[in-house]
């Protein structure tokens, strides 16, 4: 009788180990499931975030393009009212004399 009851205790240590062992190896899986997943997230978030750069600069150039652009049509409005401005009173000053010319011949 204690020879079976010796080989059901040896039997049962046994499964114990082959339990832990399964146990250990099952755990080991899933680190290495999650260390994968976790390389993964950083990779993307890595790309995600490589990505919003470009586009950030990318929206900084076109800004920078668009306030070029509006800088130079303002400076050519300017140019072109300062013209608009001489020819007016260019022809304030033609008719000045034109009156004064009519006043002298009265």
């Amino acid at each position: 009788e204690a020879r079976g009851d010796l080989a059901k205790a040896k039997e049962a240590a046994e499964t114990r180990e082959n339990e832990k062992s399964r146990q250990e190896a099952s755990n080991a899986e899933v680190e290495a499931a999650w260390a994968s997943r976790e390389d993964d997230f950083r990779s993307e978030l890595a790309e995600r975030e490589a990505s919003l750069l470009t586009q950030l600069s990318n929206a900084s150039d076109e800004h920078q393009r668009a306030l070029e652009e509006l800088e130079a049509a303002r400076s050519q409005e300017l140019q072109v009212l300062r013209a608009e401005n001489q020819r007016a009173v260019e022809e304030l000053g033609e008719a000045k004399r034109a009156l004064e010319e009519l006043g002298e011949a009265k």
